[in-house]
């Protein structure tokens, strides 16, 4: 979690001589730019910072000064929040997963297999973070790009957490052998994904488009331009190309995209 970011390097630097400093090598570096903006001051910090007041002034580099104090209470409540459930911990090689991302069947689905379901947390505790990130854009004059980006983050963080809970009433149900309520939960789910899909379209950085356009643009001639787009396809979708036989990395990716 976030409290680990801000320890782990400094324990290790303490307990070798030969640590130079710190480097990351994140499969997901687009994605939580709280926990890596963190992450890569550590190499400059000889102390552990006060991450609750971290996430303070992080926020308010990210909104805008002035934004930050029209919106103080709702943006510090909003941080805090997240600080205590989503980056609270992860409880297993990273963040926890989705149901949203998982191939359909009545019990056990995964969206990977090197993952878990079980987040840190209860799923109506995030609710109050999204709630407060609507109140906190109602105080703004002006959204920044950065808020706009975690308002849909933090959006479809919720709906992703509620999609567990609707998951785990299919499976009770269908073990009750309660045709008509799998049924309704089956439908809030397929409605919830369709949700999902339109909040994400609102912002580029949600967009396969956009990944796909930048995966282009690394190429100089047509064919590495096919390769590199054929590449990006291949690591949204089932991630393994050369090895379909390999389930260990199977849908490895699994992002929230829209498109």
């Amino acid at each position: 979690g976030l409290d680990t970011a801000a320890s782990a390097p400094l324990d290790a630097k303490a307990e070798s001589s030969l640590m130079k400093g710190v480097s990351i090598s994140p499969e997901g570096g687009d994605t939580n730019p709280a926990l890596y903006g963190l992450m890569a001051e550590m190499t400059w910090r000889s102390e552990k910072p006060d991450t609750g007041e971290w996430l303070k002034e992080y926020a308010k580099r990210r909104y805008g000064k002035e934004n930050y104090e029209r919106a103080k209470k709702e943006i510090d409540a909003s941080w805090s929040t997240i600080h205590q459930t989503a980056y609270k911990e992860f409880v297993y090689q990273g963040p926890f997963q989705t149901l949203v991302c998982a191939r359909p069947q009545i019990e056990g689905a995964m969206a990977r297999v090197w993952g878990t379901n079980n987040k840190p947390y209860r799923t109506e505790e995030f609710f109050s973070v999204w709630e407060n990130m609507l109140k906190a854009a109602e105080k703004m004059d002006t959204l920044t790009p950065q808020f706009e980006y975690d308002l849909v983050d933090v959006t479809r963080q919720v709906l992703a957490d509620v999609s567990g809970e609707y998951y785990n009433k299919i499976t009770s149900l269908y073990k009750a052998g309660d045709r008509d309520g799998v049924l309704l939960y089956a439908d809030r789910m397929v409605k919830l994904c369709d949700d999902m899909d339109q909040i994400l379209a609102t912002n580029r950085s949600f967009l396969v488009g956009t990944r796909l356009a930048g995966a282009r643009s690394r190429g100089v001639t047509e064919a590495e331009q096919d390769a590199f787009e054929k590449r990006e396809r291949t690591f949204l979708g089932i991630w393994l190309e050369d090895t379909p036989g390999d389930k260990g990395l199977e849908d490895d990716c699994n992002r929230h995209l829209a498109g």
